[in-house]
């Protein structure tokens, strides 16, 4: 009797403890995508704002909470391959031209006179597809 008691005890205590601690995996996905805007601005307002240091990892970052991407390491193409049917086309296409804006001042050393533009263009851009999902 006291094998069959600790088979049902063992098959309901997941259940059980989920409801005692109160804090459920399956909704971790839910929270990072929820939480996923609030975090790439708060990085954009830390991060450095010389020319030649535009990172556009946070980007990714965001995209990966944001559609639970299987990596943050992207590229434009990939990135809108993966994301084509789920953002509007308007935005994705200017989120890839601002991906690869940001990718030739990182490899190409191109300079720019206005970074704050830029970050003022990738918060805009990035709350627009916040809104439209």
């Amino acid at each position: 009797f006291l094998i069959y008691f600790l088979s049902i005890l063992i098959f309901f205590l997941p259940n059980i403890l989920s409801y005692i601690v109160g804090y459920n995996l399956d909704s971790m996905p839910a929270r990072l995508s929820k939480n996923a805007l609030k975090k790439a601005l708060n990085k954009l307002k830390t991060s450095d704002t010389r020319s030649d240091n535009f990172d556009n990892k946070i980007i990714y970052q965001y995209l990966k909470d944001k559609f639970q991407l299987h990596s943050s390491n992207l590229d434009a193409i990939s990135t809108k391959d993966q994301l084509r049917g789920r953002i509007n086309d308007q935005d994705l296409d200017e989120l890839i031209e601002l991906l690869k804006l940001s990718e030739s001042f990182i490899y190409g050393n191109k300079e720019t006179t206005d970074i704050n533009s830029l970050h003022q263009k990738t918060v805009s851009i990035l709350e627009r597809i916040d809104k439209s999902c």
